[in-house]
Order: C-alpha cells, then structure tokens, then sequence
C-alpha cells in the first residue's frame, strides 16, 4: 500500500507535465490543499460479540484535499485517507463545469444519491449498504429549466461485502463495497431527476431515482452463503427510490428511501433527519434508519439480521473550521434469538480547511 509520503510526491510531478508544453509548472495559486483531522472518544456496550467494548480515543482518520484548477470551469481534486495503519485514496476526480446547466464528472467520487448532508459522524444504515463507497465512472447531469435538474451516470458495479454499520466492528451488514480493476457484473447505470421548489422562506426537493446493473460470479457465490438464499444464480442488481429534503428557518427535515435487489435478495431502508439549529454555534440532529432484509433471521450470522437504528447528537461549532460532535446511538437488532448490547456513544473532534 502506498505511503502518504509517495503519494504526495506524484502530484508536484503532475502539475509540472499538465503545462502546455508537457514541462512547465502551472501556477501556484491554482493547486490549493484542505485537511481534515478526527479525534474520537468511543464507548460501546460490550457483550459476548462486541469488538472494543472499553472506552478509547481514536484517530478516526486524517484526509488530505488536493485541489487543482486546470481553468475556471475545470478542476481535478482528490480525498486522500491516512489511516494509523494504511494510506490510500479515497476520491480522485476530474470535473467540467461550463456554467449552471450542465456539468460532466469522470473518476472516482461519491454516488449522486450520495452526496448529503447527514450532519452527524455516524453514517446512515442505508449510506453503509448501498453507497457508502465510491463509485469509479462518468457521472454528469445538468438543469433543464429553473427548479428542474437532472443527473445519470455509468459506474463499475460494486462488489458484495460486508460493512460494520455503526463504530464499532461487530455485527456486520451486506455492504455494496467499491470495486476500482473490473466492472465485476458490469456497468451500473443510474440516473434521476431532482424538482426544487420554494416555499415563503423554505424550500423543498424531492429526487426519484434508479440504478441497474448485474452480479458478477463473486457476487452470486457471496448470495448463496446467505442463509435461506439457496442457489439461485440470477445475477440482477437493481436500486430505486427517492431522497426528499425540506428547509424552513432553523429546521432543515432529510429522508430517503430505497429499495433494492441483488440476485434473489430484496432489502429496503428509509431513513428520517430532523435537524434543528438552535444558534450559530449549535445544532441538534435525530436520525431514525431501518433496514430490513428479506432473509430469515439467524442469530450466528449478522447479515441476516433486520435493523432500527436511533441517532441523537448535538453538532457545536466551536471556531472556525473546529466542531465537536457528540453522539448517541441506539442500535435495535433482531437477530432470531437474543438481543446483542451495543449502543455506542461517540465524540468526536473534528478540525478541517477544504481548498
């Protein structure tokens, strides 16, 4: 795996060859960075199963934000996640923006559905199933009237994992993981629209969405060890719903809904954030999630397991750039037998600078 230091040693050499004789630097005011550094107090319930049961700080991890504007309508950026144990990059994209209404994007970035405020450090059980990970491919997308935008793209389909939901590493649900050498099944196509609309002082958006694409080999094998899947080997992977929002003065409501379908698996999620800001300095968040999967729940097998997940935290801005996260998480599982304990609290530092 590379090292922060390699990385960082290639894009000097990239900037010099983009000059227009393939040798001359590019101004230094067009290469600007950010970084990102998170400090985490975590405290888990511990039973039998739980990972870290005991209270610790943790490095959750430092990002770096490279940033470098070709024009003032191109930019190439890049997330890059040091970790206490590896190094890698997270995003690296290349973005063409002629105006407001119509924009191109190429490499490899978040999911459209992806791209939300959830406020809070801990994801969303439907981010963590289906879009948690970034997807390498074209994205582009543009407005056709005032109020009325739309999106597509074509991505490598991802690969049929398992992913924690929340801190700590127990209890794992099926998780689309990021898939960067092959397409696997094929290309993932999707596309939607988005209609905004104000209303007095608010304003509010709804966007309809959908995806198709297929299993590879891997995938359909990773089914088949599902309990209560059998051996079926239909290789289909289909996602749609829809993620609504709505502002007005200090309250600002965000829900989704999905549904999916890999193979003979069904799941489906939603999830509701009210957040509330009370002054400049605070905001309180509450998040419900559900994620329910079509399986016959098996208490030794956690992918099996339906879950509801209540969030509460409160998000103080503390300076410029420095905000502390404090969070609760209440995890309800139904596992086909025993309840497992592992509600989590979490606090988080969190100093960042984007470019």
């Amino acid at each position: 795996m590379a090292t922060a230091a390699s990385l960082l040693s290639l894009f000097p050499c990239a900037i010099r060859a983009a000059g227009p004789g393939g040798s001359e630097d590019l101004p230094e005011e067009r290469l600007s960075w950010g970084a990102e550094l998170e400090l985490e107090l975590i405290d888990t319930e511990g039973d039998a199963a739980t990972d870290e049961p005991a209270a610790r700080f943790h490095i959750d991890q430092l990002y770096l934000y490279p940033k470098l504007e070709l024009t003032e309508d191109a930019w190439l950026s890049a997330d890059i996640a040091v970790k206490v144990d590896t190094t890698y990059i997270e995003e690296a994209w290349f973005r063409w923006q002629p105006g407001e209404t119509f924009w191109v994007q190429a490499g490899l970035d978040d999911a459209v559905i992806g791209k939300l405020d959830r406020k809070s450090e801990a994801e969303i059980l439907v981010e963590t199933a289906f879009y948690r990970s970034d997807a390498l491919g074209v994205q582009l997308g543009g407005a056709l009237v005032p109020g009325l935008e739309w999106w597509t793209s074509a991505t490598n389909g991802f690969e049929l994992t398992t992913h924690q939901p929340s801190e700590d590493d127990a209890y794992p649900i099926i998780h689309d993981g990021r898939r960067l050498g092959t397409a696997g099944g094929g290309l993932l196509l999707g596309g939607g629209v988005r209609f905004t609309r104000a209303f007095g002082d608010g304003e509010a958006s709804a966007m309809p969405f959908a995806y198709r694409g297929g299993l590879d080999r891997a995938d359909v094998a990773f089914l088949q060890t599902l309990p209560g899947y059998g051996t079926s080997s239909n290789d289909r992977k289909n996602r749609w719903g829809a993620t609504l929002t709505w502002q007005q003065g200090p309250l600002t409501v965000l829900t989704q809904e999905i549904e999916a379908e890999d193979g003979e698996l069904e799941r489906s999620g939603l999830f509701v954030q009210p957040a509330w800001r009370l002054n400049d300095t605070h905001e309180l968040v509450y998040r419900y999630n559900r994620l329910r999967v079509d399986l016959p729940a098996i208490p030794a097998d956690a992918r099996s397991w339906d879950r509801t997940q209540h969030v509460f935290a409160l998000i103080s801005t503390l300076a410029d750039g420095v905000r502390l996260k404090t969070e609760y998480y209440i995890n309800d599982e139904e596992t086909g037998g025993a309840p497992v304990d592992n509600d989590e609290l979490m606090i988080q530092l969190e100093v960042a600078w984007k470019p």
